[in-house]
């Protein structure tokens, strides 16, 4: 279902939303009011997945930097995407790395879950609850 006008949208009605490397498009100034619309249409205990680069990874700052797509792209740290959701008013947020080894590794995934600590992984994925009363 495509929704061009957020206040069509049903408030306090989603269980779930994932903004997929959507954040780094959206200007600075906007981004807070992005987080405040998501956090108002998802239910009491709708949790948030914000799936980003990660600044921190070399590699994939050079991909953003040569990717046509990417000309407007203002990548976020993760500290960044946890404050945002913070103080939108989500709840027990936390950030997982992600997205290791490249295709050529790709037998050596498996052991990605247990590197999720590591601020190496080329994306990184925030995760927070809409708290029910805030």
């Amino acid at each position: 279902m495509l929704h061009e006008d957020t206040a069509k949208i049903p408030d306090r009605h989603f269980e779930c939303a994932v903004l997929s490397c959507v954040l780094h498009h959206v200007p600075l100034a906007e981004r807070a009011e992005l987080m405040q619309t998501v956090r108002q249409k998802l239910a009491p205990g709708g949790r948030l997945f914000i799936f980003e680069h990660n600044p921190l990874n070399p590699v994939t700052r050079r991909a953003v930097a040569t990717c046509p797509f990417d000309h407007d792209a203002i990548l976020l740290w993760p500290g960044e995407s946890k404050r945002l959701m913070k103080t939108a008013g989500f709840a027990a947020v936390s950030v997982e790395y992600i997205t290791f080894f490249p295709h050529a590794l790709a037998a050596l995934r498996p052991l990605e879950p247990s590197l999720s600590w590591l601020p190496l992984g080329a994306q990184y994925v925030a995760v927070g609850a809409n708290q029910p009363n805030a």
